[in-house]
């Protein structure tokens, strides 16, 4: 882990100069240019473009996005005033979009205005 690249080859030493710090870069050491990144595609990662809904990472082109399709917990609005939590999938850029929508709850009495419902209470505002 520590070592640095000198005369084109790997020495024990206290600065490591071929690791940038990057978990999806794996630095190597080449005889001719020195240190060379590879990208370390695949990977687990954090950071990135990953979120708190969406936490898993994986390594591409030398970034950390979003582990795509992985299982995710959202909040979906259901009236006016109220969201449910609802189980989703994950983007690549982090988002975690709902595999289905709750239904959304209506007003049971009758409006002749707009009619909306709030945490189950229903609240008419006629014209």
């Amino acid at each position: 882990k520590n070592d640095k690249c000198l005369a084109g080859s790997c020495k024990p030493g206290l600065l490591d100069k071929c690791d940038d710090g990057n978990p999806c870069t794996k630095g190597v050491c080449n005889k001719q240019t020195g240190c060379v990144q590879n990208f370390s595609d695949f990977t687990g990662c954090s950071g990135g473009t990953t979120s708190k809904e969406c936490p898993i990472g994986q390594c591409q082109g030398g970034a950390c996005y979003a582990k795509p399709n992985q299982l995710c917990q959202t909040k979906v609005k259901v009236d006016v005033c109220g969201s449910q939590p609802a189980q989703g999938l994950c983007t690549a850029a982090g988002k975690c979009v709902p595999k289905s929508s709750p239904k959304a709850i209506g007003c049971k009495k009758a409006c002749a205005g707009l009619c909306f419902n709030c945490l189950g209470f229903e609240i008419c505002v006629e014209f």
